[in-house]
């Protein structure tokens, strides 16, 4: 399957400010996914690699950029997703 497809709602160095629900380490992208998809609240997530070490980070959203689009702001190396929603 193509990423685009994967994750429609993409935002390339963009993440959502003041909706955190919780902060995980991951592995990947596809890992951050997986958690917001089994989170009850999740409605979207911001993804950051780090520079330090091959850790990721997966912050776990409850509001998205069409909700709030105010706390949708510019971070270099970080991504943005929105949950599909059906």
């Amino acid at each position: 399957m193509i990423f685009h497809q994967l994750y429609p709602f993409l935002f390339q160095d963009h993440v959502l400010l003041g909706h955190s629900l919780s902060t995980h380490q991951v592995n990947s992208l596809p890992d951050c996914h997986t958690l917001c998809l089994e989170h009850p609240r999740c409605l979207s997530y911001n993804f950051q690699t780090t520079s330090i070490s091959s850790t990721m980070l997966c912050e776990i959203n409850d509001a998205t950029s069409k909700m709030c689009p105010q706390d949708l702001a510019r971070r270099t190396g970080c991504k943005y997703l929105e949950h599909k929603v059906h």
